[in-house]
């Protein structure tokens, strides 16, 4: 009894103190500063539409990020059916890219390329830096830490002509109150949820047992907070006002088939399982993002038929059996390289637009393509584009992977 009791009061002792460390120490998201951070600002400064601007004129974009997806022809490579999502998105009038290419091996600098219009890091001219706070890389160049008041390339072209910017939240980026920006929550207002549901922090713990046993019991009462996509669903039935006129960007950072690693049904596998990202568990989890795509395809489409949309990958899958075998910018390992920079990528777009899309076309090419269409003409669509490896441990981190 004694003995119990003992480890009673060692366990709540060891929680407290783990949770004060990521707080006080580690806080990647500074936990209490984005108590602030995440309440939804009532005062952005939206964009009114023009009085003769219709929707005909300035259709809605959906840009959806999938995180980890490989293109068409990697996923067949590692032995996933294909034919019934291609075929699906082509009947529907999708553009459909065999063998895409993603801007950058890492999500931050693919999502920040996309942001910026262009490739935010060459290894030559546009170095990748870093800015430490608490020994943890944090740049407000960066995707996720843009701040306040920051130009966006992106949101800035964007608001030039009327479009607004609107994103909805996840574990690895939660709101914030950027002026042009309006996003959607998904969390919780409690510092418990935060906590649970804060990527850096789940990273953190992901290899304490005491996490793990703690995460499984609290399972039920836990958001889900990688499933973007069927959080979306909600929140686009929900905002339809918003979206009638058109001239409306939203992107929504679909967090699959990174993990957490699910079956086909998007259910989240159990522990260990769920943590592995083998090729096995990649198959179900890249079904279940197939489930995901034809599902939100349904809803958009039936609202506003005319919408412009974009299923994308930001980089692709390395293996559990694969990881730390990339080699060095001197020895790469091309197999490895090759699967990691593979992308999903698929689009819908106006018939105009279609003559500037490509087999090979990547991250940043692809949003320079879809900002063209709606109108702004100084962003020219390029008919290459660039892949680059992010080797953390080397000087200058990133290479052009032509160069490798």
């Amino acid at each position: 009894m004694i003995k119990k009791k003992f480890f009673q009061i060692f366990l709540i002792l060891f929680i407290t103190i783990s949770i004060s460390y990521s707080i006080i120490i580690h806080k990647p998201y500074e936990l209490f500063k984005n108590v602030k951070l995440y309440t939804y600002s009532k005062k952005l400064n939206l964009i009114e539409k023009k009085n003769d601007q219709t929707a005909n004129e300035a259709p809605n974009i959906f840009y959806f990020i999938l995180d980890g997806l490989g293109s068409i022809n990697n996923l067949k490579k590692n032995g996933i059916e294909v034919k019934s999502i291609s075929e699906y998105l082509k009947n529907n009038g999708y553009k459909v890219s065999l063998n895409s290419r993603s801007s950058y091996t890492e999500t931050s600098l693919t999502l920040s390329s996309i942001f910026h219009l262009d490739y935010i890091a060459d290894g030559k001219e546009k170095f990748y830096t870093e800015t430490l706070k608490d020994g943890l890389a944090y740049n407000y160049d960066y995707y996720p830490f843009f701040s306040d008041y920051q130009k966006i390339p992106l949101v800035d072209e964007l608001e030039n002509i009327n479009y607004k910017f609107f994103k909805i939240e996840n574990s690895y980026a939660k709101c914030n109150n950027h002026i042009k920006i309006k996003c959607f929550r998904i969390f919780e207002k409690k510092i418990f949820f935060y906590f649970f549901n804060d990527y850096s922090l789940e990273v953190f713990f992901s290899k304490s047992l005491i996490y793990s046993t703690i995460r499984d019991k609290m399972n039920k009462k836990i958001l889900d907070h990688y499933d973007t996509i069927q959080h979306f669903k909600k929140i686009f039935s929900n905002n339809l006002d918003e979206l009638n006129f058109g001239g409306n960007f939203t992107l929504i950072h679909h967090m699959s088939p990174h993990r957490p690693m699910r079956d086909e049904n998007c259910k989240i596998l159990e522990y260990p399982e769920k943590n592995l990202f083998t090729y096995k568990n990649y198959e179900s989890s890249v079904n279940c993002v197939f489930k995901r795509v034809k599902e939100i395809n349904e809803i958009i489409l039936k609202s506003y038929p005319n919408s412009i949309i974009v299923f994308q990958g930001d980089h692709g899958p390395i293996f559990e059996e694969d990881k730390g075998q990339e080699g060095s910018s001197k020895k790469p390992n091309m197999r490895l390289i090759n699967n990691r920079i593979s992308n999903f990528n698929a689009m819908l777009i106006p018939d105009k637009c279609e003559k500037n899309f490509y087999d090979t076309i990547g991250n940043v090419e692809t949003i320079r393509l879809i900002l063209n269409c709606i109108g702004i003409d100084k962003i020219k669509p390029r008919k290459k584009s660039e892949s680059f490896m992010f080797f953390p441990n080397e000087k200058p981190k990133i290479y052009n992977v032509k160069d490798l």
